[in-house]
């Protein structure tokens, strides 16, 4: 026996110490080559999943695209669409201009007399030749001069 070396254990203890230095390499195994294996293939994975979910997506898109450019084909055929604000040189008179479309006896050029005019949304509240009057909670149009 060389002189500073210490003898292994024999029997049980040495059993034991057998056991707990292979369950030391095995776990420094697992932490080193196996944790990052099944890590990659877990994100492996979901990267593979996305990339399906994508190609079902640009699939139907695909089979979209025909009648897609057949629509835009119709309305381009159709012309331009209307215009979507009011034309007019104030608030005002795109409101009055509004109203006017809106009001079939304005387009005759008639006037409705008042008592003959529908309620609008607070008619039915509002009684029988009265005005309706609503509180805002004494918010005014002038409130910030």
């Amino acid at each position: 026996m060389a002189a500073g070396s210490l003898p292994l254990p024999t029997g049980r203890p040495g059993q034991a110490l057998a056991v707990a230095l292979l369950l030391a390499v095995a776990a420094l195994a697992w932490s080193s080559v196996a944790a990052p294996l099944t890590d990659l293939y877990a994100s492996r994975a979901e990267s593979l999943a996305q990339r399906t979910v994508l190609a079902r997506r640009m699939a139907q898109a695909a089979a979209d695209l025909p009648a897609l450019q057949q629509a835009s084909s119709r309305f381009v055929a159709a012309g331009p669409p209307p215009a979507a604000l009011l034309s007019g040189a104030s608030d005002a008179v795109a409101g009055a201009t509004l109203q006017q479309q809106r009001n079939p006896a304005g387009r005759a050029g008639r006037r409705i007399p008042p008592d003959r005019r529908p309620g609008g949304p607070l008619g039915a509240l509002a009684g029988a030749g009265q005005p309706a009057a609503l509180d805002c909670g004494g918010v005014s149009g002038n409130a910030g001069r």
